[in-house]
């Protein structure tokens, strides 16, 4: 399970990726509408080193469980390492 939060469209991308954060989409057809997120990038980091490719995750957002695939990873070398991730939601 990986902790995310809501993320906040007026705080400017540049800090929270130097703060520490990847930021991201949660989708899906069982939603009202897109949820923006900000991932840790530690915890998020761990994950991917040890779920071997597995694109099913289990996001904690607001103390709610939400079934997610990875639907999408953009990375970019300048960044060192991931820029946005989207998740779609499948429960």
């Amino acid at each position: 399970m990986l902790e995310v939060f809501k993320r906040n469209l007026n705080q400017n991308n540049k800090n929270l990726r130097k703060s520490g954060y990847i930021l991201g989409l949660i989708y899906g057809p069982n939603l009202d509408q897109d949820i923006p997120i900000q991932i840790p990038k530690t915890p998020f980091l761990r994950f991917a080193e040890t779920n071997n490719n597995n694109l099913n995750v289990d996001l904690l957002l607001d103390g709610e469980v939400r079934k997610c695939i990875i639907t999408e990873i953009q990375s970019q070398p300048a960044f060192e390492g991931y820029t946005h991730i989207n998740f779609k939601c499948i429960d």
